[in-house]
């Protein structure tokens, strides 16, 4: 056989293949670095939950002591000072706002609110905590009742809020399975529901 009798050399399964392996592995890479960032967005959102988790659960503390205050001051100066630390109470208003918003987006709908919000309960408990108790004398009769019933809905809050696990120095990877925790989705809810429990929030109104 001469060389020209000799059949040509195809490179077209070779350059076929290459291209398949070079797609491939672009593919991968692609997928590979598709998936670091969506892990980076969820670290970041399991963050966000465990902060404003912790914040919730600072949050009810400090509005029982602020309560616990109230209830033994006898005189207007001691109530006030009292009060002091009601604005301290209240700073992370945005922080538990945002653990119930990240709730109804893990739930993919509204937590149930028959009477109020969340953020609506907050504002209400605020707000009547600043009003009542301006005045000279002992608290009236139907604060030390307002005084009552918020203690006894917030110590509610609190056992609930209590079994949030998670802290503030979470590492990555707690965050990633904070996010995708459902418990303390549950927990949400169930705190909403204890919101719900009293006819009226405001002091001294009808919501």
């Amino acid at each position: 056989m001469t060389e020209q009798d000799k059949p040509k050399r195809s490179y077209f399964v070779p350059a076929l293949l290459l291209i398949i392996v070079i797609s491939l592995t672009g593919n991968i890479v692609l997928y590979t670095k598709t998936m670091l960032n969506n892990q980076d967005d969820w670290a970041r959102r399991g963050h966000t939950i465990i902060h404003s988790g912790v914040q919730l659960q600072q949050h009810i503390d400090k509005v029982l002591s602020t309560i616990q205050s109230l209830e033994t001051a006898s005189d207007v100066p001691s109530r006030l000072e009292a009060k002091s630390s009601v604005s301290s109470a209240f700073d992370s208003l945005n922080a538990v706002e945002t653990f119930f918003a990240e709730a109804e987006t893990s739930n993919g709908a509204p937590l149930q609110a028959e009477r109020r919000t969340a953020s609506e309960f907050l504002v209400q408990a605020e707000q009547s905590l600043v009003d009542l108790g301006n005045h000279e004398g002992t608290l009236t009769a139907e604060e030390k009742a307002y005084l009552a019933m918020l203690k006894s809905t917030y110590t509610k809050l609190k056992e609930k809020a209590d079994g949030f696990i998670y802290t503030d120095d979470a590492t990555r990877e707690e965050a990633l399975t904070a996010r995708a925790d459902k418990r303390w989705v549950t927990m949400a809810s169930e705190l909403q529901t204890i919101m719900n429990e009293p006819e009226q929030m405001v002091f001294g109104g009808s919501k």
